[in-house]
């Protein structure tokens, strides 16, 4: 089936310039008008785009002088030729959008701790099979913990604060910190209410049995364009203005969820196999994933880790399908140059121009590489830079 569209537009009323020699010159405003289309809508997975464009003020009252004795004509509630249209000035949107597939894996309903959403339960065989960095860990700390005690017997203050500042020190410090002691800590404390969460879980689930609908916000971009000489009003020497637009574009996520009654049943009949699914034992293939080395840093590049999550099967929930909603809006406004050599009067008003989009596209996580050059926050470059640090001879991180 062809694209569908529906318009519907409301210029604003019309208003009249009348030239020095009688002729007579009349105009509407843009005004308003909305248009929805929906690509393939007999396709279940179709995308639709809603657009509105509005255009208010600029309307232009008084008499039109070239110079002070040249004439031009009288404008009455007369449209200038910026509220004639709809217009923008170049923006280039600044910011970033957390990654989609892994905002669709923290709303997994089967593996986020409360119907809200958040982080992902834990895995208890990854958490096994990671012990084996203990050692590492605890050598490293045990490391540390002399060091300083020599620094502090035999150098003094001084030489214990140089050795806190040595940039292998801190980027050992930060891995086996964010890498080892803080996600076992949370991996102990998770653990340890782990029947707790699997007994809420399934009270959750059989309370919301059929589809649950989660959305989870990406983020935000702004942007700033300006143009300096544009038409403002072409009549006589033609009057310029300065256009500002001021863009805001913003994104979710909403993904629904299956849950599966005969499986529910089952575990609430068999504890046991409520307490597998909630800590992980189901899901070979994000284990298996997770326990192959440097696969965290490979995940800033593709998706990989967020996509297997996404598939998991806690509880037997099931994802179904995700759409990605986006909302810009463009916002300009329009003022006469105050240094121009003519004169009306009382004067030029401003022109608000103000469009909307809405737009909805289906969206199936794959594998795939993450666009865009803001993919490191602070964290992740602070990981790079301790990685490159401590690759060398003697160092301490596991």
């Amino acid at each position: 089936m062809s694209a569908r569209n529906r318009t519907r537009s409301i210029n604003g009323p019309p208003g009249e310039f009348k030239s020095a020699t009688g002729g007579v010159l009349k105009n509407n405003s843009y005004g308003f008008s909305g248009t929805m289309s929906d690509w393939n809508p007999g396709y279940p997975y179709s995308t639709m785009l809603m657009t509105k464009h509005e255009v208010q003020g600029g309307r232009m009252d008084g008499d039109f002088y070239w110079t002070k004795s040249n004439y031009i004509g009288r404008y009455t509630n007369y449209p200038c030729y910026a509220s004639r249209s709809i217009s923008h000035a170049s923006v280039v949107l600044e910011g970033s959008y957390y990654p989609v597939n892994q905002a669709i894996a923290n709303s997994h309903p089967g593996a986020t701790p409360n119907e809200k959403g958040g982080t992902s339960a834990t895995s208890v065989p990854n958490f096994i099979f990671e012990l084996k960095d203990v050692p590492d860990m605890l050598k490293h700390a045990f490391g540390r913990a002399k060091a300083l005690k020599n620094a502090a017997e035999n150098n003094g203050k001084t030489d214990i604060i140089d050795h806190l500042k040595s940039p292998k020190s801190i980027a050992e410090d930060w891995l086996n910190y964010h890498f080892g002691w803080a996600p076992l800590v949370s991996d102990l404390h998770d653990i340890g209410g782990l029947a707790d969460f699997a007994k809420k879980k399934l009270k959750f689930l059989r309370g919301h049995e059929g589809i649950i609908t989660r959305r989870r916000d990406l983020g935000s971009k702004t942007g700033r364009g300006v143009i300096t000489n544009e038409w403002y009003d072409d009549r006589g020497p033609k009057i310029f203005g300065t256009r500002t637009t001021i863009a805001n574009e913003s994104s979710w996520v909403v993904s629904k969820w299956r849950t599966s009654t005969p499986t529910l049943k089952a575990m609430e009949q068999n504890q046991l196999s409520a307490l597998l699914s909630a800590g992980g034992f189901s899901n070979i293939a994000s284990n298996f994933w997770n326990a192959i080395p440097w696969t965290w840093l490979s995940d800033w590049f593709v998706d990989v880790g967020a996509t297997l999550d996404v598939y998991s099967n806690y509880f037997g929930v099931t994802f179904v399908n995700a759409q990605i909603m986006t909302h810009l809006e463009r916002r300009s406004t329009v003022i006469p140059n105050p240094d121009q050599k003519f004169y009306v009067i009382p004067g030029c008003g401003q022109v608000t121009c103000i469009s909307t989009s809405k737009r909805r596209d289906w969206y199936s996580p794959t594998i795939g590489f993450r666009p865009g050059t803001n993919l490191f926050g602070a964290s992740h470059l602070a990981t790079l830079a301790s990685l490159a640090v401590t690759r060398g001879k003697g160092s301490s991180t596991f």
